[in-house]
């Protein structure tokens, strides 16, 4: 029985370093960081274009483009494993999300 109870730990212990599922465990700094430059590098690549591209489907609102941009950056994040990598296939998503979350708010389906 000791056997059996020394085997069963040994299997359902974690490596250093992982966490009870098995996978990397990361500092909070770390974490915070990758969460930044996710967000981060979209803005800056794609956030005053698609920006201007909300604010001309909403006839000039520029405060309700920046709620869609804002929500489309929190779309982006909810959907971060799924996301290309490659900047054209970024931006096409991007551009989708924007224009569906107008076409909600002109609907009146909202977000």
């Amino acid at each position: 029985m000791d056997e059996d109870a020394s085997t069963m730990r040994r299997t359902t212990d974690a490596a250093p370093g992982t966490g009870a599922d098995g996978m990397p465990r990361h500092s909070d700094e770390a974490l915070i960081d990758n969460c930044e430059e996710f967000i981060r590098r979209p803005y800056a690549e794609h956030g005053t274009p698609l920006l201007r591209f909300a604010a001309r489907l909403l006839g000039g609102d520029w405060h309700r483009a920046e709620d869609v941009l804002q929500e489309t950056a929190i779309r982006a994040w909810r959907h971060a494993s799924g996301l290309s990598t490659k900047a054209e296939e970024a931006r096409a998503w991007l551009y989708t999300v924007v224009k569906n979350l107008v076409l909600d708010h002109q609907t009146g389906c909202g977000w």
